[in-house]
């Protein structure tokens, strides 16, 4: 086993990851593979999570990458995609349209596209992406605005309570206590 961090050959190297019996020889074979292509082999096809996300960890293709954050079967192996990842439009794309929330929110993590984080704000169906993709929002007029807007049409109590905490602007806090004023009003004259 001491032997494989000797070893340079990338045919044997290979070999070694796909073949051996016991999964931390693979491992430690992968360590020492360079070869894109046979780790993004490994990375999409091995048994095992933890030689699967340590050939992911020595990826460098970001189309690759992208590939397995969206359809590994392991959230774990699927966040270390997307921790790789650097291109925005793939993160936007994952942030979009994963699956898995936990992974959606990582994306939105490592995303920087202003645009791709509003639209998040906004849509996800999910609470923890949607406030992710908010508060990473640096321009702070766009930040307000999907806050307001989270405050006045979330369909969940929790998250226009915690949007209305957030909000700063006055202008803005000023339209939505109209609008709750104007919703109290309206359910007061249905009882």
């Amino acid at each position: 086993m001491n032997d494989i961090v000797l070893l340079t050959d990338q045919t044997v190297l290979a070999d070694i990851a796909k073949n051996d019996p016991e999964w931390f020889v693979c491992l430690m074979a992968v360590w020492q593979l360079t070869n894109q292509d046979v780790l993004a082999d490994i990375a999409k096809n091995d048994n095992n999570i933890f030689v699967r996300m340590t050939a992911v960890e020595r990826l460098t293709d970001q189309e690759t990458l992208s590939d397995i954050a969206k359809n590994d079967n392991n959230r774990e192996v699927c966040m270390n995609a997307v921790w790789r990842l650097t291109d925005q439009k793939l993160l936007s794309d994952i942030a979009k349209n994963n699956k898995d929330m936990f992974v959606r929110d990582e994306a939105v993590g490592m995303l920087t596209d202003h645009e791709a984080l509003a639209d998040i704000a906004k849509n996800d169906n999910k609470t923890l992406v949607r406030f992710r993709a908010a508060k990473k929002l640096s321009d702070q007029t766009l930040a307000q605005t999907v806050l307001a807007d989270l405050a006045k049409n979330d369909p969940d109590e929790f998250v226009c309570l915690t949007a209305v905490k957030l909000l700063t602007y006055k202008e803005i806090f000023d339209d939505f206590t109209k609008h709750i004023k104007a919703k109290l009003a309206l359910e007061n004259t249905r009882c």
